[in-house]
């Protein structure tokens, strides 16, 4: 069993080891629990996380979330932790609970630990049937870390660590991060619902100019991210279709079929935090919201955009 989260593009790039932080006159190395609670927040929110290979510093956006975000690891761990090194309980139940969030399809915090003080936040994503599970390990960058039982204990396969046992912490919730990776500037048009690059206007199917009035500011996954893939930009009407049918180019607002921006190629996540209810138009090709009441706003290609045979697609927005 395993949930999509994937280590080598989900995850991280950097490695926890070398993340330094202050508070006040002390300061240290290693953000284990932030950087967990983090790599969750993006994969969560449908959005790729943050390509860079560099260790943010002090101050940067993304190191202030994964900073503020390792109090509220912490918050939710620090009384387990505790009564881990006192007692050291029998882990075997948390591997039922880990099972319970991976059939949900749900990544979850794991907490490993051993010696008094010694503790570590991953992330579990699959679980097998010998009781051994695959971790998101933010010391490994880009790297599937797998965790088998062992003489009582939990040897880890890169460190090599046997731990002494583990726990699941189910105290996460999402929270927004600092910066969304992504490209920024995509609204909602009032009169078509199609979704359009806001700063460079567009072809309203109504007639004139796409309408931003109420609009959110949405973020698209360019080149990046998971999900439904082959969604493209077309640069006549500055609109988002899907391409990726090669029997259907669409219909253009502007005129004739929609005509791709080349190079980028924008991916739709089917879940997580966002704006649901997004919609793929199976006349115009458009990517169009369906409101509450069911209506679905003007078609290039006459009446209303159908989303017959659609996926569910949920927008992050700003």
């Amino acid at each position: 069993m395993k949930v999509a989260f994937n280590p080598k593009v989900h995850g991280f790039h950097f490695s926890n080891n070398y993340i330094k932080w202050s508070f006040g006159p002390i300061a240290g190395k290693a953000l284990c629990g932030g950087m967990i609670y983090s790599a969750l927040d993006y994969f969560n929110a449908g959005m790729s996380i943050p390509n860079q290979d560099e260790v943010p510093v002090e101050g940067e956006p993304v190191h202030k979330h994964i900073y503020d975000r390792q109090w509220d690891a912490h918050g939710n761990t620090v009384y387990k932790f505790l009564d881990s090194w006192m007692n050291n309980p029998n882990s075997t139940p948390q591997l039922e609970t880990l099972k319970r969030w991976i059939t949900a399809g749900q990544a979850v915090p794991v907490c490993l630990y051993k010696g008094m003080g010694a503790g570590h936040h991953t992330l579990g994503f699959s679980v097998a049937s010998d009781g051994s599970f695959e971790i998101y390990d933010p010391n490994y960058p880009n790297v599937v870390v797998t965790i088998r039982p062992e003489n009582g204990g939990y040897r880890h396969s890169m460190s090599n660590d046997l731990w002494y046992g583990y726990f699941i912490d189910d105290g996460y919730t999402w929270k927004e991060p600092e910066l969304l990776e992504g490209e920024f500037g995509w609204m909602r048009c009032f009169d078509c619902r199609l979704m359009y690059v806001g700063s460079k206007g567009g072809a309203c199917p109504k007639g004139g100019q796409h309408n931003g009035h109420g609009s959110a500011k949405y973020v698209l996954n360019a080149n990046a991210g998971s999900g439904h893939k082959g969604w493209r930009k077309c640069w006549k009407c500055n609109g988002l279709y899907f391409g990726g049918d090669p029997s259907s180019a669409g219909i253009c607002p502007d005129g004739g079929i929609h005509n791709p921006v080349q190079d980028l190629d924008y991916t739709l996540a089917l879940g997580g935090v966002g704006q649901n209810n997004w919609r793929r138009c199976v006349n115009c090709e458009g990517l169009f919201w369906l409101s509450g009441g069911g209506i679905g706003g003007i078609c290039p290609a006459g009446n209303r955009h159908s989303s017959d045979m659609s996926k569910v697609y949920t927008i992050p927005f700003k």
